[in-house]
């Protein structure tokens, strides 16, 4: 019984000419499938964490989204995968980050927290080659929001909120 955690990523969002477009890395046959030949193989102690599953991609999804992304599978096929993952043993995880974001995901104006000289906290790679170089870290009040939105909407899934207790970061925000 080693446990094992395979991290699948659905979707990601990829650059293009005149608007983003997506590129489905996995989809929930896909996972299955995985899951399946790994249990085959005598791998029973499986936790599948699944990024990527909202619509629009990992790094593509709007802020606060809990849409799933027909493309990588429906939420019936999600649960599906999920029945059967728990069946053989394993659990399944969706990841959920509602802590920070990129620039297309939210309006960093009005939901990023601020830091004392009233500035956007973010977050910058210092790699111009990446799509989105900065990430902004969201007011506490939008992460909270977000939290209870996706416990409520997705109470049936088993949900890692990256970064929820990963991150301490002061919101000088007033009157939010």
């Amino acid at each position: 019984g080693i446990p094992l955690l395979l991290h699948v990523v659905g979707s990601e969002v990829k650059e293009g000419f005149l608007g983003n477009g997506q590129t489905v890395l996995t989809t929930a046959q896909q996972a299955e499938d995985m899951t399946q030949a790994l249990y085959d193989s005598g791998i029973t102690n499986l936790t599948l964490l699944l990024s990527g599953w909202m619509k629009g991609g990992y790094h593509g999804a709007s802020y606060g989204t809990c849409e799933f992304e027909k493309q990588v599978g429906s939420r019936s096929q999600i649960e599906a995968l999920g029945e059967r993952v728990t069946e053989a043993g394993g659990r399944l995880v969706l990841t959920v980050n509602p802590m920070k974001a990129n620039k297309d995901q939210i309006q960093y104006k009005r939901q990023a927290a601020l830091n004392t000289m009233t500035d956007p906290v973010k977050e910058t790679v210092p790699n111009q080659s990446l799509m989105y170089p900065d990430t902004y870290y969201l007011r506490h009040s939008q992460a909270e929001g977000f939290i209870r939105e996706a416990s409520d909407t997705l109470s049936e899934f088993e949900l890692l909120f990256e970064g929820a207790g990963k991150y301490l970061y002061s919101d000088f925000t007033v009157n939010d």
